[in-house]
């Protein structure tokens, strides 16, 4: 405990090395100025009743630009230096998709086909300054501290990530009764080293609404809408860092340590590492779903409720992948 003033009414700024929050408060300055943008656009092209062309632009733009001094009067008890600092924070990123669907109905027969293409792109940068004992306290951008940084807390930063992608599905149904879909997906990734960038991710199911058939008649007053669909697909994960298929090492020990399955990590000093068989893969997960779904109504006069019952059966495999091995592809 100490107290916030001297007795002559003046403010304390630092004793025994505890700032005085009241000091923080009233006298340091810490602003920041934010920026952001969004697109969003669209266009559709009509070949006829039938074919269409779409393409979707979407992008994002964020700028924060922070500015902090604090004062030789709370950065140490002998009021000689102060401390600036100056954060630059720009985010950004962008999409396209661009696809082409063709739907049909003959009689009872409902078809339609989707193929496209897409890609994003992501990029953050961040810069950091931060400066020593100007000689004011009243300028708090960097011009003031420029003859003294602390290099060892300023630098600079940059990130990217980008996917593209490539997609079709097929859907057909007769009578709304018997249902099927197919998917098809070939994703690639900047996380991963190029001979894993890229990966295939099909999808199937089928459905039966049984409750349109005629035997089912009996169940019309209570059953809206029952249902049964089987589908089988494979899901792919790049959750990881943006540089991690990249050869590491460390510059503070005798031993090397690598993201990879090599032969040997143990090299002489900051040698550089060889002969890993590097292989950085997309964890992949078979799913297996069936799906029973019911919707029940009760009519009572002007007034309908309905109840959607729905039950899964999710299958996953006991084996996830190889540890340490990541990719994106099937």
């Amino acid at each position: 405990y100490f107290n916030t003033y001297y007795p002559d009414g003046s403010l304390v700024g630092v004793f025994n090395g505890q700032k005085n929050p009241i000091a923080q408060v009233n006298y340091t300055t810490d602003f920041t100025d934010s920026y952001k943008a969004n697109f969003f656009q669209f266009f559709e092209i009509k070949f006829n009743k039938y074919l269409k062309f779409r393409a979707n632009i979407n992008a994002n733009f964020y700028l924060d630009k922070r500015k902090k001094l604090e004062p030789s009067l709370i950065t140490d008890e002998w009021q000689k230096q102060n401390k600036g600092y100056s954060y630059n924070y720009l985010n950004w990123n962008w999409m396209n998709e661009d696809f082409i669907t063709y739907a049909r109905k003959i009689k009872g027969h409902n078809f339609s086909a989707m193929v496209g293409v897409s890609a994003q792109q992501w990029r953050y940068e961040n810069e950091t300054f931060v400066g020593l004992n100007s000689s004011t306290d009243f300028i708090y951008t960097m011009n003031a501290f420029a003859a003294n940084l602390d290099l060892s807390s300023t630098g600079s930063t940059l990130s990217n990530h980008s996917m593209a992608s490539v997609f079709a599905r097929v859907t057909y149904d007769y009578l709304g009764r018997y249902l099927f879909t197919a998917n098809m997906r070939r994703d690639g990734s900047s996380r991963f080293a190029k001979e894993n960038k890229w990966g295939n991710f099909p999808s199937v199911s089928v459905g039966w609404r049984f409750s349109d058939e005629k035997f089912m008649k009996f169940s019309k007053k209570f059953l809206e809408d029952g249902k049964v669909r089987v589908s089988y697909g494979i899901t792919g994960n790049e959750a990881i860092g943006n540089y991690d298929y990249i050869y590491s090492y460390s510059d503070d020990t005798n031993i090397v340590i690598c993201i990879c399955r090599c032969r040997n990590i143990l090299y002489s000093y900051l040698k550089i590492i060889s002969g890993c068989d590097f292989h950085i893969e997309m964890k992949i997960r078979v799913l297996y779903n069936i799906r029973t779904r019911f919707i029940l109504c009760s009519d009572a006069g002007s007034f309908a409720t309905f109840y959607a019952i729905s039950f899964d059966d999710f299958r996953l495999p006991k084996g996830n992948g190889e540890a340490g091995k990541y990719g994106n592809r099937a």
